[in-house]
C-alpha cells in the first residue's frame, strides 16, 4: 500500500468530491479515482457511495479512515523527526506558488537555498491562495506563497509585500470605464478566478459592499488564459499591476479609475515546522529577498 494512495483516500473522504481531492493533491481526477479504485481493490472492501451529490464513505470506510489518518500522521511526524536530526537536510522541499516567480524573486531564493543545502531539492507547484494554505495545512506542501492569508497561530506568516489590484480591460473598454460606480460596471462581461483565488473572494467582499450581483461571464483557473481573455475584450477582471505591467505601458490594457484595492503577499507554513531547518532558511532567504518583510 502505498502512501500516496492513503492521501488520496483522506482527500476524498473530507472533500467528498473526486475533482476537489484532486485539485487539494495538485493531481488529477482519473489519478485520484484509480487511487481509490485500487485501494478498494487492495483492501477487499467498498470505501465510498458515489451518489449523486458525491463521494460518501461506506461504513467500512469510516472504520478504515481513522486507521489512514493515524498513518498518515505518524509518518508525518517521522519525516518531522528526521528533518530535525539532520545535520545536512536532503531530499525535496515543496513550496506553493500563487503568481509568476519573478514577483516572488524565486530564482534568487531557490539559488541561494540550493548553495546552502545541495543535497537538497525544490518542487515549486502552482496553485491558487487558498489551495495552496489548504496543502500546507494538510502535509502536501511544505511551505507557500499566497494573498489574504489566515492570520492564526496554526500558521507561521512572513508578510513580503502588498498588490495593488485593478480592474483591467482591453482598450476597447474605454467607453464602459467611463463609469464612476460599481453599478454601472455589474453588467459588463467579468471573468472571476475560481473561488479558492484571493481575487474571487476579493470580488465576492466589493459584491456584498455594494450590494450587488456581478455578470461572472466566465471562472477561469489559469493565469494566462484569464489574461488572453481580457486582452481580446472578451471580459473585464481583477489583477495585479506588477503582473502586467508591460501590457499597461504598451497600451494593451487599461484600467478602470473607480477602484483600486490591496492584496498582502505572505510566505506561509504551519507554526509547529517553522524551526525545521530547510524550512527556516528559505524563510530568511525570503526575508533577504524581500527587505520590508516582517514575519509573525
Amino acid at each position: 500500500m502505498e502512501i500516496h494512495i492513503l492521501k488520496s483516500f483522506v482527500a476524498v473522504a473530507e472533500e467528498e468530491n473526486l475533482t476537489r481531492a484532486a485539485t487539494r493533491l495538485f493531481s488529477s481526477q482519473p489519478a485520484v479515482s484509480a487511487h481509490i479504485k485500487a485501494l478498494e481493490d487492495e483492501l477487499g472492501v467498498k470505501l465510498f457511495d458515489r451518489t449523486a451529490k458525491g463521494m460518501v464513505l461506506t461504513a467500512n470506510g469510516v472504520h478504515l479512515l481513522v486507521k489512514a489518518e493515524r498513518i498518515l500522521s505518524d509518518l508525518g511526524e517521522m519525516n518531522d523527526l528526521a528533518r530535525e536530526l539532520q545535520s545536512n537536510p536532503s531530499g525535496v522541499l515543496r513550496v506553493g506558488i500563487n503568481v509568476d516567480g519573478s514577483v516572488l524573486k524565486l530564482e534568487e531564493i531557490a539559488s541561494a537555498f540550493s548553495e546552502k543545502y545541495p543535497s537538497m531539492n525544490l518542487e515549486f507547484v502552482s496553485g491558487a491562495s487558498g489551495v495552496i494554505q489548504r496543502a500546507i495545512g494538510n502535509g502536501d506542501l511544505d511551505l507557500g506563497f499566497v494573498e489574504e492569508a489566515v492570520d492564526t497561530p496554526q500558521y507561521q506568516i512572513l508578510p513580503i509585500g502588498d498588490s495593488t489590484v485593478a480592474v483591467v480591460g482591453a482598450p476597447e473598454m474605454v467607453q464602459a470605464f467611463k463609469a464612476t460606480s460599481w453599478e454601472e460596471m455589474k453588467d459588463l462581461p467579468w471573468l472571476f478566478n475560481t473561488p479558492e483565488c484571493s481575487y474571487h473572494r476579493l470580488m465576492e467582499k466589493i459584491s456584498k459592499a455594494h450590494d450587488i450581483e456581478i455578470n461572472k461571464k466566465y471562472i477561469i483557473d489559469h493565469d494566462v488564459t484569464s489574461l488572453q481573455f481580457v486582452l481580446k475584450g472578451a471580459a473585464i477582471s481583477l489583477f495585479s499591476k506588477d503582473l502586467i505591467r508591460e501590457q499597461l505601458d504598451r497600451g494593451q490594457l487599461i484600467v478602470w479609475k473607480g477602484w483600486s484595492g490591496i492584496l498582502s503577499r505572505s510566505l506561509v507554513c504551519l507554526s509547529k515546522r517553522s524551526k525545521e531547518r530547510a524550512i527556516s532558511t528559505f524563510f530568511e532567504l525570503t526575508q533577504m529577498n524581500h527587505p520590508f518583510s516582517k514575519q509573525k
